[in-house]
């Protein structure tokens, strides 16, 4: 087989393309939202528990590693309780990685109070500002915690549905 010059440039190109996609870190946050901007802007509030994940796509490996980057493309949850918006059923699917990107829902079996905007197409709930917000607080003992901060799921309730809606961001629970 005779190599051209043209053959060999189109190779390195080729390659080059390949290390640069797969070498893509995730894009960072523009602007990162609070408790307060996300509990505001969120369709749905919701406490629910993961009852069932999907498959990792696992686009995320680093050159060189074994290790695979990220997790499940989605997940299923149990509404536990409505705190804002509506929803029908007792279950709910949320999109959690995106390859190897954190843009999702992304929990443990334990509890959580989950912030979810509405799908816009597909049956699939999303985090808001493609995860560069709260996307999830974990809950034990019917107690939120909020970082540093653990509030009664009575305390978190109030809160969101407070005529002024959630309070402003300096203010604590």
């Amino acid at each position: 087989m005779h190599w051209r010059q043209g053959n060999v440039t189109t190779v390195v190109i080729g390659l080059l393309l390949m290390r640069v996609g797969l070498a893509a870190a995730c894009e960072p946050c523009a602007e990162s939202w609070d408790l307060t901007r996300t509990a505001q802007e969120a369709d749905l509030v919701v406490l629910a528990q993961k009852v069932r994940e999907g498959s990792s796509t696992d686009h995320g490996r680093v050159l060189g590693e074994r290790r695979p980057q990220g997790g499940p493309d989605w997940i299923d949850v149990k509404v536990l309780r409505t705190f804002k918006g509506g929803v029908s059923a007792s279950r709910l699917r949320a999109n959690s990685w995106d390859g190897m990107c954190r843009f999702g829902i992304v929990v443990d079996d334990r509890p959580h109070v989950l912030f979810l905007m509405k799908p816009s197409s597909g049956n699939e709930y999303q985090a808001l500002n493609f995860g560069c917000s709260v996307t999830a607080l974990p809950v034990e003992e019917d107690q939120v915690h909020l970082g540093e901060q653990t509030v009664s799921l009575a305390t978190f309730a109030a809160w969101l549905a407070s005529p002024n809606g959630p309070l402003d961001p300096g203010d604590r629970l």
